[in-house]
């Protein structure tokens, strides 16, 4: 039997450090008998109608006492010149580009109200998604990126978006 969790009394095993979103909250605007029409889409790339375009990227929040970071796998909604350049720029390792800004294309569990968020897009290793750092807002994942959380908040974190990984939960994300 594995080792009781210390934040809720559970066996569940380690927690992921990860919760990815597979497609952005725009792609479910879309009536999904016009999804295939309208928006060609990857693991990284999302253009719905030929006008909004998306990069999938990692908005990293540091974990207190750790070496290690709470990475949310998200999407944004970016300028159809900055999405071009952001395909010339593919395969290129650490560009000499400045950050460009993006819109949030989520609203995770645990921190509601931030769908549409201003975002600073970094384009790094060309192997690695950017990473996304919130531009300054009154909430509680902008705090939260820039002083840490504990292990204890990435427990809270992952119970109410993954709650099957628990034996009682709350609403999953949409992802």
């Amino acid at each position: 039997m594995k080792d009781k969790c210390e934040y809720c009394d559970e066996a569940h095993g380690e927690l992921p450090m990860d919760i990815a979103y597979k497609r952005p909250y725009h792609y479910f605007l879309i009536p999904e008998d016009e999804v295939e029409k309208r928006i060609r889409i990857n693991d990284d790339l999302c253009v719905i109608d030929e006008e909004v375009c998306l990069i999938r990227g990692l908005l990293s929040v540091p974990v207190a006492d750790s070496e290690r970071e709470f990475k949310w796998g998200v999407w944004a909604v970016i300028t159809k010149q900055d999405f071009a350049r952001y395909l010339e720029l593919w395969e290129v390792d650490y560009p000499d580009i400045e950050p460009f800004v993006g819109m949030l294309s989520c609203d995770p569990p645990g921190y509601e109200g931030i769908l549409h968020a201003e975002v600073e897009i970094h384009i790094g290793k060309s192997s690695h998604r950017p990473q996304f750092r919130l531009r300054p807002i009154e909430h509680r994942m902008y705090e939260e990126q820039q002083a840490g959380i504990t292990l204890q908040r990435v427990h809270e974190i992952v119970r109410e978006a993954l709650p099957h990984l628990f034996k009682s939960g709350s609403a999953a994300a949409d992802s």
